[in-house]
């Protein structure tokens, strides 16, 4: 297998996970699609060296080539009929139906004033998977939503992990 058959499986294996290990002779069909795509390519590169011979030295036609080829296996790589993403479906699904980040800030709003207990922060670390610090000064601000609005980039990557978590957990159950 050249090495666009190796990019496309890749990336199918990447997009979608389920529809991957389905396909019989995965071999044969990438191996098959990357001599396709390579076929593209070169078709392309002929039509573009007469143009790369033309110009400066060696080491320059040597770079201009390398970048007609980037461009002309980018080019095939545009044209291969991807799979739909089966993770952003996932994601979609598991936002709709996960637990929704107001009840930690309903959480926050309860404690507020109150010393909040250790095992309480582990404890909701394990769930949402947010930074005992992040808790910590949640509890402690004034306004909490206000806090959990101003730190979204926290919260969306915590709301990613937790994403990953729950999928491998999901995947290693099925």
């Amino acid at each position: 297998m050249n090495l666009l058959g190796e990019v496309v499986r890749e990336r199918w294996r990447a997009l979608a996970p389920t529809n991957f290990a389905t396909l019989e002779n995965q071999e044969e069909f990438f191996s098959e699609l990357g001599a396709a795509l390579q076929t593209e390519v070169k078709q392309a590169l002929s039509q573009s060296v007469a143009l790369a011979s033309q110009t400066g030295d060696e080491a320059a036609r040597a770079g201009h080539y390398a970048a007609l080829q980037r461009q002309a296996e980018e080019i095939a790589l545009d044209g291969v009929p991807w799979p739909a993403d089966e993770l952003a479906s996932t994601r979609e699904e598991w936002d709709s139906t996960s637990p929704h980040d107001a009840r930690v800030v309903g959480w926050a709003w309860e404690n507020m004033g109150e010393s909040v207990f250790q095992d309480e922060l582990e404890d909701l670390h394990a769930k949402w998977l947010l930074p005992i610090e992040f808790l910590e000064r949640l509890a402690a601000a004034a306004n909490p939503q206000d806090f959990w609005d101003a730190n979204q980039q926290v919260v969306e990557a915590c709301r990613a992990a937790r994403w990953k978590r729950d999928i491998a957990a999901e995947r290693s159950e099925g």
